[in-house]
């Protein structure tokens, strides 16, 4: 079984802070402008809505705020976006979505103390 990289393109590494902040407010509105054609992919509409989808997305986002470190920041840009691709190319199924993206804020937003 052969497994080929297609489209994951390596970023240049950010040279300031700023620069890799930047990068990730990219990412994040890439992420958010492919959130309508994963719903349709994954069929997640009886499931989530796109602003739960959403704000999932700027949780984890948040949850590395307090990394400072270009190169730390560039790293996980870029397994965000590798984890982007694997979704909107359906390398996952359907209960991956949910069980990952979905049940998982459903649950922290519930005070479940569900942690990862």
């Amino acid at each position: 079984m052969a497994f080929t990289l297609k489209a994951v393109k390596v970023p240049a590494n950010s040279i300031s802070l700023e620069e890799a902040r930047v990068r990730m407010f990219d990412f994040f509105r890439s992420s958010c402008r492919s959130i309508p054609s994963v719903m349709e992919i994954y069929n997640l509409q009886d499931v989530v809505t796109p602003s739960q989808l959403r704000s999932t997305i700027a949780s984890e986002i948040r949850k590395n705020s307090t990394v400072t470190n270009p190169k730390v920041i560039d790293l996980l840009l870029f397994k965000g976006m590798e984890e982007l691709n694997n979704i909107t190319e359906h390398a996952k199924q359907r209960h991956h979505i949910i069980g990952q993206y979905v049940l998982w804020s459903a649950r922290s937003c519930a005070g479940f103390g569900y942690q990862r």
